[in-house]
């Protein structure tokens, strides 16, 4: 299982070597499918293409980019045998990534993060596990048995204690900004909330044992997926002080990776092992099949964009193109896709997409709030 794990997140870090350059847009087939690229646009303001007008259903107006630029690139610190796997940015613009051992030997897989500015210019560093998320101006992430906010400089501004010592914690993002975290000790599970500057809001336990996974949606209310030693589930919605709005109800068996992510104007998808296995309304008891446009998208994750009126599909291992982003209307309209010249892309809460190349995957370069 360790053995796949390391395959899986080394396949999400490599892409091609030393590229550059702009994305190319792809508008959508006249079919709601995505059509091939289409001829070189003109070039212009010193030979950035211009994408012209996009055209098609009024949902997908203003969802591609009109224009798009080469982007900025740095070089994430590292030392023989480091790689470099993870990337965001907060809703600044500064851009975070790290490197850490490569041999997957730390379980936490504990990192040092550097962090530039949306220009480039390197700003600071820090260090702390794979789970950092971009606030209003810094990140959140949960460091050694605490909730731990960074300013983009990499300084601690603020730390909570989560626990004793003993146990693994990780954050989870908050839609409406801050953090939520699932503090995991022996016998005991708690969920925390935590605001935009790293303020305690609640908590509260949520069962004996198991692993778990969350998220706070749109409308402010947490999503939270616990699973048994063998992986039966169950999941639950709370509200903004960690209240149970729901009864427990069963979701497929945990057998794979999970990953939640919010939904236009509340609510989440959940993810198991690649596959969508379904959505749940805000708030609601009961997991509802995936629409058919997050269906079809196995191996993907999945972003709101352009202030929640869209989804961008980011591919994972396993998907058929890794340097090409996929972007959806919240109606589930195709509205074209944008190819990036180098691959293993992420994407931060402002819209900035984040690709890796290079050495271990730790050349880095970023679009800056591209789709915000």
């Amino acid at each position: 299982m360790r053995a796949a794990l390391l395959v899986f997140l080394l396949a999400i870090a490599c892409g091609p070597i030393d590229e550059s350059g702009a994305p190319s847009i792809i508008p959508p087939a006249p079919d709601g499918g995505t059509a091939g690229p289409p001829p070189p646009p003109p070039l212009v303001d010193g030979g950035v293409p211009d994408a012209g007008p996009v055209t098609g259903a009024n949902d997908c107006d203003g969802v591609l980019p009109g224009k798009t630029d080469r982007g900025e690139s740095a070089t994430v610190p590292h030392s023989g045998g480091q790689a470099c796997w993870y990337f965001t940015s907060d809703l600044a613009g500064d851009v975070a990534a790290e490197a850490h051992s490569g041999d997957g030997s730390s379980p936490s897989m504990n990192g040092a993060w550097h962090v530039w500015s949306a220009n480039g210019s390197h700003l600071g560093s820090f260090n702390a596990g794979t789970n950092v998320l971009g606030q209003s101006a810094g990140f959140q992430s949960a460091v050694k048995g605490a909730l731990v906010a960074f300013t983009p400089d990499g300084r601690a501004a603020r730390s909570t204690p989560l626990d004793k010592g003993g146990c693994s914690a990780l954050a989870y993002n908050a839609v409406p900004g801050g953090t939520l975290v699932i503090d995991s000790c022996p016998g005991t599970l708690t969920a925390w909330r935590f605001d935009a500057q790293g303020n305690s809001l609640a908590s509260r336990t949520i069962a004996n044992a198991g692993n778990a996974w969350g998220l706070v949606d749109a409308q402010n209310r947490a999503f939270i997926v616990v699973a048994d030693a063998n992986g039966r589930a169950t999941a639950r919605w709370y509200d903004a002080r960690l209240a149970p709005l729901s009864a427990p109800f069963g979701v497929p068996d945990v057998d794979g990776p999970v990953s939640i992510r919010p939904l236009d104007g509340g609510g989440a998808a959940l993810q198991i092992g690649g596959v969508w296995a379904g959505v749940s309304p805000s708030g609601s008891g009961s997991l509802d099949a995936p629409p058919a446009w997050l269906a079809a998208h196995s191996n993907f994750d999945v972003q709101l964009v352009r202030g929640g009126t869209a989804y961008v599909c980011l591919p994972k291992s396993g998907a058929p193109s890794r340097d090409t982003l996929d972007l959806v209307s919240a109606s589930g309209s195709s509205c074209g896709s944008l190819r990036f010249p180098i691959s293993g892309l992420s994407m931060g809460p402002d819209g900035t997409v984040i690709g890796s190349s290079g050495d271990n995957g730790c050349t880095t370069t970023w679009w800056s709030a591209l789709l915000r």
